[in-house]
């Protein structure tokens, strides 16, 4: 049994006077933490979904329940300590009858094992409450980091584009669709991007909904590869631009025409090493 998982980070997100930066530097800075009050950030989880307060809550006589870290489509998340493992994790509450979907999603992870895929723990089931422990990432969404600067350097879009791609791979090899491809399921993790709320079913902002499930409703590897040039186009904003190529060929409007996740691998790998050296960088820290 597996999850939904949209953890929206409390991280601080990219400012816009970072664009400038490598994608290296830029990443480093994703990890760096701004620590929001616990208890403001419980007293709005409390407001949203009228929920207890959950603060030193131990769920399976084990996760001790740290802090809030934030809300999703389906629950609320907590940084929570193992006790069993002695190790920090993610856990994320869902109620009612939004179980059914996180499970379905919980499913469709535990299946994957892969650095860009979020990785499933346990899924605990307790007094109609589901509870499903995942790896902590600490990094902020793309929504959020997008949100703060308005855009990303073209650079840094191009590393997460080709993180992206790469766990795409290895779950269409598995049978897998992701489905569900927006900003706020891509979490940052360093200069790395981890892939979350996997669904099997296209329900992304309409931004990034390919126009063949517009038209017919069918969830494919095609369709999520055309997300993914929907995902960079909007990350990059001005700079998309500098993308065009591996952005336009994703983002075809048949299917069958639409660029390779191989062939834009390679693309967004060249472009990366070609622009660091042009701006003096030597060193292949994006790629």
């Amino acid at each position: 049994m597996k999850p939904s998982i949209v953890v929206t980070s409390r991280r601080s997100a990219i400012p816009a006077s970072l664009s400038g930066m490598s994608g290296t530097e830029t990443g480093r800075l994703f990890c760096r933490e701004t620590r929001v009050g616990a208890q403001t950030l419980t007293s709005t989880a409390s407001a949203m979904w009228g929920e207890q307060r959950m603060s030193a809550r131990i769920v399976a006589g084990r996760y001790v329940l740290a802090a809030w870290l934030g809300a999703g489509t389906a629950g609320h998340v907590y940084r929570a300590r193992d006790q069993l493992l002695h190790r920090t994790v993610a856990v994320k509450h869902v109620r009612g009858a939004l179980i059914p979907l996180a499970l379905r999603a919980a499913r469709l992870s535990a299946g994957l094992t892969h650095p860009g895929i979020i990785k499933i723990y346990n899924i605990i089931e307790d007094r109609g409450s589901l509870w499903i422990v995942m790896n902590l990432v600490d990094g902020p969404s793309m929504a959020r980091a997008r949100h703060s600067s308005g855009r990303l350097p073209a650079e840094f879009v191009a590393k997460i584009g080709r993180d992206i791609l790469l766990a795409l791979t290895h779950a269409h090899e598995k049978g897998i669709v992701h489905g569900n491809l927006k900003p706020q399921n891509i979490l940052m993790d360093g200069n790395c991007a981890v892939l979350t709320d996997f669904s099997g079913n296209q329900n992304p902002g309409l931004d990034f909904v390919p126009p063949e499930l517009l038209r017919r409703g069918a969830a494919t590897e095609r369709g999520d590869l055309w997300s993914v040039g929907a995902l960079l186009r909007a990350a990059a904003g001005a700079e998309s631009a500098l993308l065009y190529p591996v952005i336009d060929g994703l983002m075809k409007d048949e299917p069958a025409q639409r660029m390779s996740a191989a062939t834009a691998i390679q693309l967004l790998r060249g472009w990366s090493t070609t622009n660091a050296v042009a701006n003096g960088r030597t060193r292949r820290t994006v790629v």
